[in-house]
């Protein structure tokens, strides 16, 4: 007997929260066996008439395009089988079961799935490339690459196809091996494996990063330019100016803010990074630039500055808009820049290195600042002020040795 596959919501097995995870359903001369397909979703957003996720979901294109990967590889599996023998409903769940459990590029989607429904957008655009780079490596079909075969020799291999195929340098080389060693540690916590691939490989070595800042001089001259109110270039100067004055907002958390964010004298926010809460004292420099926005009329879920076009649902749609607007706005510094004299090639994230510096020159400790950074770990920002220590170097020698 022929045997049908198709996704559906298993009710039965119904969470607290209200979703029902979707399984692949297997049936053979009217008798159903079930696959995981390890997504849930809550009935209201299923499509029981044509098996898919609504668009009511926030993430229904992913959720829809990995259930149509895993329906495929099953249909295939099924078609490769039973070209040579019968086969049963039992028989293929346990072969289907394996491909999903064992195979790399089949992990990793899921990997990437997860991540994109955690909110961590950025960490899954990572992950995507590195399974581009994967598959890009092997040049072979997914079932040829299993996750138990992934060893230190597969590890430096891939480090040595990045370095020299793709020609990354050591810091882009070094992120990828890092979002690598994420994936590796999510499976080894679900049981898929149990050794650690990279226990006995050498990871690159990094280069200082080049971080442009701009002097409190420079700072000010962008200040105090006299542009147009209500020009795309004060505008921009404002949105650069509360970054700095806010210990270097990220340009996709300043979009993002809104009325609400200011509470009893303070910024309060999330940032989309890295997840973590910031919260900032305002003062009179802080309210000099947001009384340019405040409207009788604003409302607390408003979004601060006129920068995106509309609200989002979509946390990637969102993600589009952000990097849409990041290139005009690092456009209109690079005008701004050019209008205070400023030969540095000045880009919106230059604010977090000038506030860094600043920080660090006025003797400010660097525990304080990792937290005005937002960074979850102190080791980070240690990595992240070392290329401005030779600024400071040059100080002490010339007050040690200069002319007297």
């Amino acid at each position: 007997m022929s045997i049908t596959i198709s996704p559906c919501l298993l009710k039965r097995k119904k969470k607290r929260d209200g979703s029902i995870p979707i399984y692949l359903r297997l049936t053979q001369n009217r008798k159903s066996r079930y696959l995981s397909t390890g997504l849930t979703v809550k009935e209201n957003e299923w499509d029981d008439k044509n098996h898919k996720v609504r668009k009511s979901h926030r993430n229904y294109r992913q959720l829809n395009k990995y259930l149509t990967k895993l329906l495929d590889d099953a249909e295939r599996k099924y078609l490769e089988l039973s070209a040579e023998k019968s086969i049963t409903s039992k028989e293929l769940k346990s072969q289907v079961k394996d491909k999903s459990s064992n195979h790399l590029l089949v992990l990793l989607d899921k990997h990437i799935y997860e991540l994109k429904a955690e909110g961590r957008l950025f960490e899954s655009r990572k992950a995507k490339v590195l399974r581009k780079n994967f598959a890009e490596f092997k040049k072979l079909a997914e079932q040829d690459i299993l996750v138990q075969d992934i060893d230190s020799k597969f590890v430096e291999e891939f480090q040595d196809y990045v370095r020299g195929v793709k020609k990354n340098n050591p810091n882009t080389t070094i992120r990828k091996m890092n979002t690598f060693r994420r994936f590796i540690t999510s499976i080894r916590k679900k049981g898929i494996i149990q050794h650690n691939p990279f226990d006995l490989v050498k990871v690159v070595s990094s280069t200082p990063a080049n971080r442009t800042k701009l002097t409190l001089e420079q700072i000010d001259a962008i200040s105090k330019l006299d542009l147009e109110k209500g020009s795309a270039l004060w505008h921009t100067r404002n949105y650069f100016m509360y970054s700095f004055y806010n210990a270097g907002i990220r340009f996709g958390d300043l979009c993002s803010l809104k009325w609400e964010n200011i509470v009893d004298g303070r910024l309060i926010y999330r940032m989309h990074k890295t997840g973590g809460s910031k919260s900032i004292k305002q003062m009179d420099y802080h309210y000099g630039i947001l009384k340019h926005y405040r409207k009788e009329d604003s409302k607390p879920d408003d979004y601060i500055f006129p920068i995106l076009k509309k609200k989002h649902d979509d946390p990637i749609e969102l993600r589009k808009e952000i990097a849409s607007r990041n290139v005009v706005a690092n456009r209109n510094l690079k005008k701004i820049a050019k209008m205070a004299k400023i030969q540095a090639d000045v880009s919106f994230h230059i604010a977090r290195h000038s506030f860094s510096q600043f920080a660090l020159k006025k003797g400010i400790d660097i525990y304080s600042i990792s937290k005005a950074l937002g960074h979850s770990d102190i080791k980070v920002t240690q990595a992240y002020l070392s290329s401005f220590d030779e600024d400071l170097l040059d100080k002490s020698m010339d007050k040690l040795f200069g002319d007297s």
